[in-house]
């Protein structure tokens, strides 16, 4: 009977209140489309009705455009964005033709988890690998650069029984593809499979450490539980027999912090100002009273944030911001127990060209059009013709190319500098006269122009 009541106040309750909501929220939507003002549709459960919060958006091009609010609710924005993708991790994604929608209705994926392998008597290690999607752009008021990546990561994490080596707990990359698309104010509309500056904020992050579940769900199995904070929802979780989801929102409390310990650094920089910091984490068949990596099938994070925390080289002017936007899913493929002496040699293992074989059997959604167009126009980029069409530089040409004595005694002297440390001392001596002399010249094309435009003014 304390079941049965734990279960009618802690989840039959939340779901009549969320139905209540949802009519109201549809009921809205159609009087403001009645009056002409924007148009919003809510993303809900099929089977339970109840509104699906922070679910993924991406337009035509495959671009990810936003998240539902905390009521389900997704504001229509241009018609040229249709038909937009609905994805949230742990239901069937759905395609939303037009704006005529008034409510999306998301089926639940029950996928079977990967089995966990002990391929060692002790529990030492244990060994996660995962693929990563990361839809990132970078941008400033003329500039943007959007990148598409996916990659095969990997994780090394202690096992319940203790051990002096601790393994990795950020993603350590075994296979990577990444796609990029650089735009500006004046038409630019190019494509690469390289970029020089690094904004992704997938590297920063790891899983997610043990967290004991609330006291309310260890009692029931189905029940809500939502952890408040001072600006509102800092968690939601949702147990499900034995499936459990949480939402969590970073910056809407310190304590949430412990989820991304990785990403604290920044969180407490004066140059990166985060806006938007939302994690989902699904877990399935959590083992005593708390999840743990061991239970993660996957999760999906979506982060802005004006700065990096670190300068964009020749991207904005030196007084202008930039901003990054990302968007992560991570779907776990296999985990798996070993020693800590297996654990020591796959760490040498810094890449494995095979690693996109074990996405093939994955339940993994298809990329949409827009992302597949990226894709294919990077592939197709004839390589060879581009680096054979660029006229070398004569300055770097050696004068002693055919003095074999030169040659010779250029490599014992480069060994010599390279043992006393003063090739490492010259190139970082260089390396700060260069940034100095570009930072000196930024500022004063700066000031010129400023000056200038302050005079136009005056002559007005």
């Amino acid at each position: 009977m304390a079941d049965k009541r734990i279960f009618a106040q802690h989840f039959l309750m939340p779901m009549s209140l969320c139905r209540i909501l949802l009519i109201i929220v549809v009921m809205v939507a159609g009087i403001c489309d009645a009056r002409g003002i924007n148009r919003y549709m809510v993303v809900a459960d099929s089977v339970s009705r109840m509104p699906l919060a922070r679910a993924s958006v991406f337009n035509y091009k495959g671009t990810f455009i936003g998240t539902s609010s905390m009521d389900g609710s997704i504001r229509c924005g241009s018609t040229d964005d249709f038909p937009l993708l609905i994805r949230y991790m742990g239901y069937f994604e759905k395609k939303v033709a037009d704006a005529d929608a008034d409510t999306v209705f998301l089926s639940e994926n029950i996928t079977e988890l990967p089995e966990v392998v002990v391929e060692a008597k002790d529990k030492k290690m244990l060994h996660v690998v995962a693929y990563m999607r990361e839809y990132s752009s970078l941008s400033s008021y003329t500039d943007t650069v959007s990148m598409y990546r996916e990659k095969v990561v990997d994780f090394m994490l202690p096992g319940p029984e203790k051990t002096k080596y601790k393994g990795w707990r950020l993603a350590r990359v075994l296979d990577s593809h990444s796609y990029y698309q650089f735009m500006d104010g004046y038409g630019l509309d190019s494509v690469s499979d390289r970029c020089n500056h690094h904004f992704s904020w997938s590297d920063w992050m790891g899983l997610a450490p043990a967290q004991p579940l609330p006291a309310v769900l260890k009692a029931g199995i189905n029940g809500v539980d939502t952890i408040g904070s001072k600006y509102g929802a800092a968690e939601i979780w949702n147990k499900n027999n034995d499936r459990v989801t949480i939402d969590i929102d970073v910056l809407a409390d310190s304590t949430c912090r412990r989820w991304v310990p990785d990403m604290a650094y920044f969180l407490g920089r004066e140059d990166v100002d985060f806006e938007k910091f939302m994690l989902r984490l699904n877990y399935g068949n959590p083992s005593g009273d708390g999840v743990t990596p061991l239970d993660l099938a996957g999760f999906s994070c979506s982060i802005e944030s004006r700065g990096r925390g670190r300068q964009m080289f020749m991207f904005n002017r030196e007084d202008k911001p930039f901003f990054v936007a990302s968007y992560i899913e991570v779907y776990i493929l296999d985990k798996r127990y070993i020693s800590v002496r297996d654990a020591k040699k796959m760490e040498k293992q810094r890449s494995h060209p095979d690693a996109f074989a074990m996405t093939r059997s994955a339940d993994i959604p298809e990329l949409q059009a827009g992302t597949l167009a990226l894709i294919d126009r990077v592939r197709n980029i004839d390589t060879d013709m581009v680096r054979q069409s660029k006229a070398p530089n004569l300055r770097m040409k050696s004068n002693h190319l055919t003095n074999r004595n030169f040659t010779v005694g250029n490599r014992v002297l480069n060994v010599f500098k390279n043992l006393t440390g003063i090739s490492e001392y010259k190139f970082n001596k260089n390396t700060e006269n260069t940034w100095k002399e570009f930072r000196d010249k930024s500022k004063k094309i700066n000031n010129g122009r400023s000056a200038n435009s302050e005079n136009s003014t005056r002559k007005e």
